[in-house]
C-alpha cells in the first residue's frame, strides 16, 4: 500500500495488490489431437469441441484465428542489415494474387489487411482473390461485405475471381495472373500474413533483373522450379522480404493428393526431364516403359508446353543437373526396383532402411515409391 499527501489535505491512497490465481487446468476431451499438444490448457468443454471440429475442418487452429484482430503486428523477424537498406521508391508496382478454397474468413481477412497495411500504396496496383469453388457460406456474403468495406478505404483494390469448378492449384495460378494488371505479379496462398517491408526487396530485385523469380522467405521454398531455370531464367529467396505462413496439419480438401502429385510428376517428367524421365518411374514405382498403357495414368496432352520450350530455346535437363543441382542422384546403375513381400505376412516388406547406409530391414509396405533398389 502507498500513501501520498499532506497533513491539510484528503490523503489520495492506491492500493496495488497481487492476487495469484491458480492456473486451471481444464481436463483434455481430445488428447491425441494435434491441436492440442502444446495450446488449449484452459478451454472450457464447449469450446474444446468447437475447436476441434474447426481443426478438422480447415487443417489449422480456426478457433484462435477467429478470436485474433484482422489488422494485427507480427514480430520483425528479418536480419537488422535489413533494416539498414534503403530501397528505391521508383519500384515496379505489385499485384497480389491470393488462392484460395473453403478457406476461414478470418484467415482471409488477415491476409488481406497483412498486405494492404505492410504494402506502400502507391506500389499495390490490387488484390486479386481467386476462389476455387468454395463451398462454405462465409465466404459467399460475409466475404464480400469485407471486400465492400476495402472498397471504401481503397476503391477498386480488391478483385474477386471464382471457379464454377474445382481447378486445382496450377489452374488458379493461372486465373490470378491473367486478372492482373500490375508489373509484377506475386501468387500466394490466402492462409499467409505479410511483414513489414515484404515487398521492396522483392521488386527491387526484380527490377534489377527481369529474368529472376524471387520468393520471400517461407518455412517451405520450392526454390528447384524447372522450366525457368531451364529457359534463362533463375529462382533466388530473398532473405529480406518475410511471409508468414500456416503450416496446416492436414488438406481437409484433398484427403489423398497422391494421384494429383503422381500426375503432376510424369507431366513435367515427359516435358523437362529428357533421359531422365525414368527417374520419376522410379521414384514413384511405375514401369519403366514410358506410356500411359504401362502405368495407367492419363497424363493429358503436352504437346503445347514441349512447343513452349522450343520457342524458348530451353536448355536440356542435363545443363540443370551440371549447373544447378549436381548433388542430384540420378540412378544411372539401377537394375531393378520395387517391393518385396513376405509371402505369409503380406503387409510385410524388405526396405532398404534410412540413410545413411541404407541397412535393409522389415518395414509396411507402403507402394508409395520403391522399397528396393
Amino acid at each position: 500500500m502507498e500513501a501520498s499527501g499532506t497533513k491539510n489535505s484528503t490523503k489520495a491512497v492506491s492500493l496495488h495488490v497481487d492476487q495469484v490465481q491458480e492456473k486451471i487446468v481444464m481436463p483434455k476431451l481430445y488428447p491425441n489431437s494435434l491441436l492440442f499438444a502444446k495450446w488449449g490448457d484452459d478451454l472450457s468443454e464447449e469450446e474444446q469441441k468447437d475447436a476441434e471440429s474447426l481443426f478438422r475442418i480447415y487443417g489449422y487452429n480456426a478457433f484462435l484465428s477467429n478470436q485474433l484482430p484482422t489488422d494485427r503486428k507480427l514480430p520483425d523477424t528479418r536480419d537488422k542489415r535489413c533494416l539498414m537498406k534503403e530501397h528505391p521508391r521508383d519500384l515496379p508496382t505489385i499485384s497480389v494474387v491470393l488462392i484460395y478454397i473453403n478457406e476461414a474468413l478470418s484467415v482471409i481477412k488477415r491476409a488481406v489487411r497483412s498486405i494492404i497495411t505492410h504494402t506502400p500504396e502507391h506500389l499495390l496496383r490490387e488484390i486479386v482473390l481467386v476462389d476455387d469453388c468454395s463451398t462454405y457460406n462465409d465466404l459467399g456474403t460475409p466475404l464480400q461485405d469485407f471486400v465492400e468495406q476495402i472498397h471504401k478505404e481503397r476503391p477498386g483494390l480488391i478483385k474477386k475471381v471464382r471457379h464454377k469448378q474445382h481447378m486445382g492449384l496450377s489452374q488458379s495460378r493461372m486465373s490470378g495472373w491473367e486478372h492482373a494488371t500490375a508489373d509484377v505479379v506475386a501468387i500466394l496462398d490466402a492462409h499467409i500474413e505479410t511483414t513489414e517491408g515484404w515487398a521492396e526487396p522483392l521488386l527491387d530485385r526484380i527490377q534489377a533483373d527481369r529474368t529472376v523469380v524471387v520468393s520471400p522467405v517461407f518455412d517451405k521454398v520450392h526454390f528447384d522450379d524447372l522450366h525457368v531455370w531451364l529457359c534463362g531464367g533463375s529462382v533466388e529467396v530473398v532473405p529480406c522480404s518475410r511471409v508468414a505462413h500456416i503450416e496446416r496439419a492436414h488438406k481437409p480438401y484433398a484427403l489423398d493428393l497422391s494421384p494429383v502429385m503422381r500426375r503432376n510428376a510424369l507431366r513435367v517428367a515427359d516435358i523437362w526431364l529428357d533421359e531422365y524421365k525414368r527417374n520419376v518411374h522410379i521414384a514413384w514405382n511405375l514401369p519403366l516403359k514410358v506410356g500411359t498403357a504401362n502405368h495407367g495414368i492419363d497424363t493429358g496432352d503436352v504437346s503445347e508446353r514441349r512447343k513452349l520450350r522450343e520457342k524458348l530455346n530451353c536448355k536440356p535437363f542435363q545443363w540443370y543437373l551440371d549447373n544447378v543441382y549436381p548433388d542430384l542422384e540420378t540412378l544411372d546403375n539401377v537394375l531393378g526396383y520395387g517391393v518385396l513381400q513376405n509371402a505369409l505376412l503380406r503387409s510385410i516388406c524388405v526396405d532398404q532402411g534410412v540413410v545413411p547406409g541404407n541397412i535393409p530391414m522389415l518395414y509396411e509396405c507402403h507402394f508409395e515409391q520403391p522399397q528396393v533398389q
